[in-house]
């Protein structure tokens, strides 16, 4: 095998991203307190890591965000290329003034932190931003809504600082990143909204806005339900991943994975009522792109960093709707 790989938290994500690094030839050792978890690990053929210690290749952190500094800190971690991190690094601001001690502090080790965001290595988004070259954005909408109440009840993760704002919106800032948006400095002066309800874990966010000309809109719903901007019931809550694109020349429009009627880890693009199916496996990508020591310069910390920030400003700055 050519790499040692230490996944810490065996959750869903924490399974998907282990089954891919096996994919790729690794060794895959788990990590994680819950003892059914690491039963389950063992039934799917992981070695248990029984401290973290070990040394390793690679670090992944796949536990809820706001342990993420836990582990960081941690003093134990042994691995000698990089330690990846689930998305966004933190979601409060304490965690963020820790990692940016840290960053003060040591400056080597930080450099090995990768943040783990896909949607930088997306085969489709690479093949958009080619097609787009010497137009105009007017206007960009991404959308990710899917209901996620079974999920949590289940025990899947809930970012409970960020809410809405801790879950999808990142994959969506880098997106809108990859394709020349500059999400940090956008003024959502539209629109900036949590969707709660109190007794349950139902949540999602809608931010609007403008960003040197291109109208920005968008939204996350997590619950049952959609909502429009004043708070009102749209429409029951499917799944969606879409982004859509107007420039002074054309309509642009991607299905990311899953795909209905389409095998998984592909996407649709829509150009000009044309379909293409493109291959697009984006975790594969990233870990791919990693190993060879060539990650993406936007999954760097400086720009965790900065994302984490512009998360944490906007979850505190939103208007509130209780549904």
């Amino acid at each position: 095998m050519d790499n040692e790989v230490l996944v810490i938290g065996f959750g869903k994500i924490g399974q998907i991203k282990a089954k891919k690094w096996k994919e790729l030839n690794c060794r895959v050792f788990i990590y994680d307190k819950n003892p059914m978890a690491l039963t389950l690990a063992k039934d799917c053929g992981y070695e248990i890591a029984q401290k973290l210690d070990i040394v390793v290749d690679y670090i992944d952190i796949c536990v809820p965000t706001a342990h993420h500094m836990d582990y960081i800190l941690n003093p134990d971690l042994k691995a000698y290329k990089n330690i990846i991190v689930e998305k966004p690094i933190v979601s409060g601001m304490n965690e963020l003034n820790q990692l940016i001690d840290l960053k003060t502090k040591f400056p080597e080790k930080i450099k090995k932190i990768i943040l783990s965001e896909q949607y930088y290595y997306s085969q489709v988004l690479k093949k958009i931003k080619t097609n787009i070259q010497g137009e105009k954005i007017k206007s960009l909408s991404i959308k990710m809504n899917k209901n996620r109440s079974e999920d949590n009840k289940k025990g899947r993760f809930l970012d409970m600082n960020l809410r809405a704002y801790g879950i999808e919106l990142p994959h969506i800032f880098a997106i809108a990143d990859f394709l020349g948006i500059d999400i940090c400095n956008t003024n959502f002066d539209h629109s900036n909204i949590l969707f709660v309800n109190p007794t349950a874990t139902t949540t999602g966010c809608l931010l609007a806005g403008n960003c040197n000309g291109t109208k920005i809109v968008f939204q996350s719903f997590l619950g049952g339900k959609k909502y429009d901007i004043d708070g009102q019931y749209k429409h029951n809550n499917l799944v969606e991943r879409e982004l859509s694109i107007t420039t002074n020349q054309n309509i642009y429009k991607i299905y990311f994975d899953p795909v209905q009627g389409i095998q998984r880890y592909a996407a649709l693009l829509i150009t000009n009522k044309k379909r293409t199916i493109i291959q697009d496996d984006m975790i594969k990508n990233m870990f791919l792109n990693i190993m060879k020591g060539q990650p993406i310069s936007s999954n760097n910390i400086e720009k965790a960093i900065k994302v984490s920030k512009k998360l944490i400003n906007l979850r505190q700055c939103a208007e509130v709707k209780y549904i």
